[in-house]
């Protein structure tokens, strides 16, 4: 088989799944261990974590993808939404949180197809915004309306805002898109859930008509992962480690007033599930929910932690983790089914797993159909004592111990992340007491659960063994199609396991030239891949089939924080915020065909511009000069044909006390260094007066002495942003701020840049000191702020890469510098940097007054430096023209030190730059903003008649080249591009199949188990899921689904409940009866089950109306 053929593209084959060396669990009998559970320990040894393996059509890094960039990174961070994720509706892209707490929406970059146009009588339903959004959707990403949102950059693709989403506005937490049933779900910082139909997502803006259900789904803390399994029950887990289950829902009714489960006058709030009598799921975030495909087990995930669940009964059979084996599946099958014999407290060994039937493949020692009720009875209970406010004191009282050992931590030194990663509350050690459980639940209760084998004592809070993953915390889960669970870690390790918790094979993603870094942030599928985002804004691309590695290319210069699928198309986002899309189809001869055509046709989307960049260093000696005076004038008269000013002036301050100040305000308050005190509000508010109103001031940064002043011309605001600051002190035992840097990082025309104010080590012989400082600096230079350090897998330390001969990104290199900076396109470089002149006094002096500069640089310890390749490899410095400006006695124009000291002359105060060739411009990161930043130094000299310091001020003008992108027009053009590349839906799409037979009888103990088979009869492989459809749910009210209190469960179950069917291939789906049929509310003979089946391309993308997804049902019988 063929799994894709298109003109021009060359045709691979179907991978074939086989066993490979050193993996366990692969072909043969799908995984399932029989016999081998009692040698899990010569499977240990042959799971050997590898470094991913590639494909034959391996796509590398040379042949990236063409980008379609959606949003660029905030220009102003503080005005812009703060997005934390993605989600695919109909073609439709969404991120969320909007700056209103809502969801930002974008049409697809083509716009609508026409035949997927609401019709005119389907327009005049709509109002005059949604008629509005309509059009919108129709022009796609590439025309802007007024119901666009203004808050979005100009350089961003245009979007709309739908507001009103959550309650009272709250800041939306997680939306989870469930396709089968249309319905959005979007939680909130409140605690809300709601639910939304996407029948028509281009009038969405009309919430409350969409909306169908509103809820609090819990009072403390919020919703933060959510799942449907195939009973329709939606499984929510919050930031308090806490799992809930609320009962089915119709999704067809609209409701007009919001439903409060925890109203006085409620009957229902929902399950609450536990590990064990008083033991919550878990005792940090749970990251995610994970249905497993063969039907029976939900995963929770949290970042040490992983719990398996019965679907149907809700018992938790335990957590994955480092067990012998016996502590979850060790039971002899003649007991299979009795309910006082189960027990799912223990640890499932990551080695065996649960128990499978070897004949058909269904989980053993789950809690029998009969004793469900009784599960959810208890549950039940479990939330109504949890909602009673018995826990709820006591966890506000944690959350309150929580911020103050955060704020004692900062000033301790230590990580004020540590405390939320594993904690002991009042409420554990509350709940665990004997004597509360008793008070609590009562004697019946107890007696309950030791019928059920529930009352043991409870999971221990960890199930994956400390040393295993240590600070390699779980960052991401995914399940895909087949029957495996995939765990991502921050490590860049991915654990491959069975539904039933048997792992099956340990991936390293591995390191290269071109990875900045593989610590795992997110996972999504993607077709029949699997999409792994990493902090070092890479994406793996791995075969879910075969689980060889496909390809890799550089996303964004940042971490990845996102990954989702509209159709034929996917999008990355950033946590700088920035959105890019690609084909969801990757090959390297595509690749290079579409940047050809880019580059062909794109020429024209870069228009070459220059500007005029003074920067001016000065050792101000703690003088406060009037505005009217020297330096205050060569500022003015120098400004007059420039576009960005940078003063970096040192030791405005001098003295013990203001070190010591400066290192608490960077401790417990750094952003105030951004402010300043009175001496650096002096110099700010000085050069503001001198400069005028057609400046503004971009950013200040200051440390001890230290400060850094950026300004712009007022016609620049709308293209300069990302600003950002940061410090390094390497002064007094090794921390004090009266040497080291202040760094501003900005973008202009989306060429970032980075300005360096600093001040090395003094004293002549002290130049290994000064090249320490130097380094120490460099490797310093961190933008990130804690969350984003933590993003990037709780690294708090400086992350390092290299830079090659020519000053460029390179593998190996004797000096690193931070990965921050590999991504910037220019840094400027200027402060006293106190490199000497090596000579005698008398001689440098009169070499000096004669201008034989030639002979001076000869013995300038910066230029033997820069030589010997020791400091500022790949900078450049203009020709030095003037004299030493180091040291004068003050008050005088050119009378060097005189006093007992006598200072050698020299150049300590210098102006660098360093400009980075973008050696590769089909890098999807690198080619955002075009070709590389040009810098020409112009003029660069001295201002000798500045006489307030011992210092003279040191001044550069630049001339900085670079290209103003249209994004509008490159945007129209990529989008063509890609839509000629990417799959036509409507004739590849398509599938064909046969589901047979369409009813089935089943008896309890004659007859337990029948197979429907689905058949594909296209040439292309398809996935399939099955949805079941409760009996008796026709004609409930839209809140009768949460009201009803002992809604019974399925009478069957169905393995497996998704999959993928290859072309020419059939799949066997067997269902089973687990109930005897009695006492069924409103019984009927038949359940319907709906089996939807769609192509890799319809997930997230546009669905019936293209024919791309497709369902049929068959009805199950028990007699």
């Amino acid at each position: 088989p063929v799994v894709w053929e298109e003109a021009g593209m060359r045709a691979l084959p179907a991978p074939e799944i086989a066993a490979r060396p050193g993996v366990v669990g692969q072909g043969g009998d799908g995984g399932r261990h029989g016999d081998g559970r009692h040698q899990h320990q010569d499977a240990q040894q042959q799971l050997q974590t590898h470094v991913a393996r590639k494909s034959a059509s391996f796509t590398d890094a040379k042949h990236p993808p063409l980008a379609f960039e959606v949003r660029y990174p905030p220009l102003h961070e503080k005005e812009s939404a703060k997005l934390t994720g993605l989600v695919g509706v109909d073609g439709f892209l969404m991120a969320y949180p909007s700056f209103h707490n809502g969801l930002l929406v974008w049409g697809r970059a083509e716009g609508n197809p026409a035949d997927v146009q609401l019709s005119s009588q389907d327009d005049e339903g709509l109002n005059a915004k949604s008629r509005s959004l309509l059009r919108f959707a129709s022009h796609g990403m590439q025309n802007r309306l007024p119901a666009a949102c203004p808050r979005e950059d100009w350089d961003a693709a245009h979007c709309i805002e739908v507001k009103n989403l959550t309650h009272k506005e709250r800041k939306i937490s997680c939306c989870y898109m469930e396709q089968k049933r249309g319905i959005l779900w979007v939680a909130d910082k409140e605690g809300y859930v709601s639910a939304y139909a996407t029948a028509h997502i281009n009038a969405m803006a009309a919430a409350k008509d969409h909306l169908l259900h509103r809820w609090r789904a819990c009072r403390v803390g919020y919703v933060t992962c959510m799942t449907t399994p195939m009973n329709n029950e939606l499984w929510t887990g919050n930031n308090r480690g806490i799992i809930r289950v609320w009962p089915h829902t119709a999704g067809e009714a609209t409701i007009s007033s919001v439903f409060n489960p925890f109203a006085e006058d409620c009957e229902h709030r929902g399950r609450e599930l536990r590990k064990g009598t008083f033991d919550r799921a878990h005792n940090s975030k749970i990251l995610a929910l994970l249905c497993a495909s063969n039907g029976h087990t939900i995963w929770s995930v949290s970042k040490q932690s992983m719990l398996i669940w019965d679907v149907g009964s809700g018992v938790c059979f335990g957590g994955v983790g480092e067990g012998s084996g016996k502590e979850a599946s060790g039971k002899d099958a003649s007991h299979a089914g009795s309910p006082t014999e189960y027990s799912g407290t223990g640890v499932i060994s990551k080695h065996v797993g649960l128990d499978v039937d070897p004949l058909n493949g269904s989980i053993l020692w789950r809690p029998a159909r009969e004793d469900y009720d009784y599960c959810h009875s208890q549950q039940e209970s479990w939330a109504a004592m949890s909602e009673r406010g018995v826990v709820e004191l006591t966890e506000r009282i944690t959350e309150g111990a929580e911020r103050a050992v955060n704020f004692l931590g900062k000033l301790t030194g230590s990580s004020s992340k540590r405390s939320s990663q594993t904690r002991s509350t009042p409420r554990d050690t509350l709940l665990s007491h004997e004597s509360s459980k008793r008070n609590l639940l009562g004697e019946a209760t107890s007696s309950g659960l030791e019928k059920l084998g529930l009352a043991g004592p409870p999971i221990a809070s960890q199930m994956v063994t400390p040393g295993k993953f240590g600070k390699h915390s779980i960052v991401a889960a995914l399940a895909p199609f087949d029957d495996t669970i995939w765990i991502g870690r921050s490590d860049g390790i991915i654990s491959v396991f069975e539904g039933a918790g048997k792992l099956v094979e340990s991936i390293s993603l591995g390191a290269t030239e071109r990875t900045h870094s593989t610590a795992i942030r997110c996972m999504a599928l993607i077709g029949r891949e699997v999409w792994v985002g990493t902090a070092g804004g890479d994406i793996h691309r791995i075969s879910v089939e075969d689980r060889l590695l496909q390809g890799s290319f550089r996303a964004h210069s940042s971490a990845v924080r996102s990954i989702v699928q509209t159709g034929v198309r996917a999008y990355a986002l950033g946590s700088d915020g920035s959105i890019s899309g690609f084909n969801t189809d990757q090959d390297a001869d595509v690749n290079r065909l579409c940047w050809e055509r880019f580059e062909a046709e794109g020429s024209d989307c870069y228009s070459r511009t220059s500007l005029g960049v003074l920067a001016v260093t000065w050792n101000c000696g703690e003088s406060r000069p009037d505005v009217g005076s020297a330096f205050f004038r060569w500022i003015t008269e120098n400004s007059v044909d420039k576009s960005m000013i940078v003063i970096s002036l040192q030791e405005v301050e001098m003295g013990g006390a203001s070190v010591a100040l400066a290192a608490a305000k960077e401790t417990l308050a750094a952003k105030s260094q951004e402010k300043g005190n009175a001496n650096a509000q002096y110099w700010a508010n000085a050069i503001s007066s001198v400069l005028g109103r057609s400046w503004q001031s971009v950013s200040l940064r200051q440390l001890s002495g230290m400060l850094i002043l950026v300004y712009a011309r007022s016609d620049l605001h709308k293209s300069l942003g990302e600003v950002k600051t940061t410090s390094v002190a390497c002064g007094i035992l090794g921390v004090g701020g009266n040497k080291g840097a202040v760094a501003v990082h900005l973008s202009l025309y989306r060429h970032r840049m980075v300005f360096v104010c600093s001040h090395f080590a003094a004293h002549q012989h002290a130049v290994d000191l000064r090249n320490a400082n130097y380094h120490t600096i460099l490797q310093g230079l961190d933008f990130r702020t804690d969350d984003e350090r933590e993003e990037d897998g709780g690294d708090f330390s400086p992350r390092y890469g290299a830079m090659d001969e020519d000053g460029g990104a390179a593998a190996t290199s004797a000096m690193e510098i931070p990965l921050d900076l590999r991504n910037v396109h220019a840094i400027f470089w200027m402060g006293d940097l106190n490199y000497r002149i090596d000579g005698q006094y008398d001689q440098v002096c009169k070499l000096a007054q004669e201008r034989d500069f030639a002979t001076l640089l000869l013995c300038d310890q910066l230029q033997r430096e820069r030589q010997g390749n020791r400091v500022y490899k790949g900078f450049g410095e203009a020709p030095v023209a003037f004299q030493p400006t180091y040291k004068f006695d003050k008050g005088t124009l050119n009378t060097y030190d005189t006093s007992e000291k006598r200072r050698v002359p020299a150049w300590c105060d210098r102006i660098l730059y360093y400009t980075r060739a973008v050696t590769d411009a089909r890098d999807a990161a690198n080619a955002k903003a075009g070709e590389s930043v040009d810098v020409e130094p112009v003029e660069y000299g001295a201002w000798m008649d500045v006489i307030d310091s011992d210092h003279k001020p040191v001044f550069g003008s630049l001339k900085v080249s670079l290209d103003r992108l249209d994004a509008i027009r490159k945007r129209k053009i990529t989008a063509s591009i890609l839509s000629h590349a990417a799959v036509d839906v409507e004739s590849v799409g398509i599938p064909r199949f046969v589901l047979s037979p369409h009813t089935i009888t089943l008896h309890p103990f004659h007859n337990p188990e029948g197979v429907i088979n689905l058949r594909n009869k296209g040439d292309r492989a398809f996935f399939f899921s099955v949805q079941a459809t409760h009996r008796g749910e026709e004609g409930k009210s839209g809140q009768s689904w949460l009201k009803e209190r002992h809604l019974r469960a399925p009478d069957f179950e169905i393995r497996p409940v998704r999959g993928i069917v290859h072309a020419g291939r059939s799949v066997e789906i067997f269902v089973r009866a687990v109930g005897s049929g009695e006492g069924v509310m409103g019984a009927v003979d038949f359940t319907k089950y709906i089996v939807c089946v769609q192509s890799e391309y319809a997930r997230g993308g546009i669905d019936q109306t293209r024919g791309a997804v497709k369902s049929a049902e068959f009805h199950v019988g028990l007699v």
